[in-house]
């Protein structure tokens, strides 16, 4: 063993028991190179492929069992599915660098996704109006007139409903969900917001009792009561 690769044999030993464990998801990728060969203008295609490795929720879900807490596939696929950027991984990492994995992961949602969404609806409520703009195109899309306009209000409606019911949160005349979704999309909070909240509320929208039941499950593992504004 060389000077300087002294830790190797100890992520080997770790990944060879993590992959036993299914922890590890594999996957072959292809990719195509050109080549030039000598002074010859004329390039080569050829396909090479190797191994991608990627951690799972596994774990987590192991965590969550042992306290009686159990997610359906449809959960852990949105969860697998949410979790896959490797970007939003390091950050998770970069934010929590003292928590294991695990409490870094299930503390990380929480703080970036079901308190930040609390949190922009809680400021909405608040302060009106420095959500005018927004506000206006919510009364647009609540007071439609084509069937297929009416039909989706109907489903915000609903959501609204569940929502503040499941997180005993007061029912409001008007519909938050459009303003809220307006100030998310809008162009000018988009550099605040990262695309991956953005996949939350969308997600919330279009699968909301998958994440709410995510969420409630995620905040029960943290020992953490239901959150209220």
């Amino acid at each position: 063993m060389k000077k300087g690769n002294w830790g190797m044999p100890l992520v080997n030993k770790y990944f060879n028991e993590w992959n036993k464990l299914g922890f590890i998801d594999q996957s072959r990728i292809k990719v195509k190179k050109a080549i030039k060969r000598r002074n010859r203008t004329q390039t080569q295609s050829f396909t090479q492929s190797f191994w991608l490795y990627l951690m799972n929720f596994e774990p987590i879900y192991k965590y969550c069992a042992e306290k009686n807490i159990f997610f359906t596939e449809e959960e852990k696929k949105y969860l697998n599915l949410f979790f896959l950027s490797e970007h939003l991984r390091e950050n998770i990492l970069k934010e929590f660098p003292e928590e294991d994995i695990i409490n870094a992961t299930l503390k990380f949602y929480v703080k970036n996704f079901i308190i930040k969404y609390f949190n922009l609806l809680r400021d909405i409520r608040e302060n009106p109006q420095k959500y005018k703009e927004e506000y206006k195109k919510a009364k647009e899309l609540n007071n439609p007139r084509k069937k297929i306009l009416k039909e989706l209000k109907q489903h915000v409606e609903e959501l609204i409903n569940e929502t503040s019911k499941k997180y005993n949160l007061p029912i409001e005349k008007e519909i938050e969900w459009d303003i809220l979704k307006c100030v998310v999309f809008s162009s000018k909070l988009q550099e605040n917001l990262n695309i991956f909240f953005m996949q939350y509320i969308e997600k919330l929208d279009t699968d909301h009792e998958t994440v709410l039941s995510v969420d409630e499950k995620i905040l029960t593992a943290l020992n953490l009561e239901s959150i209220s504004i």
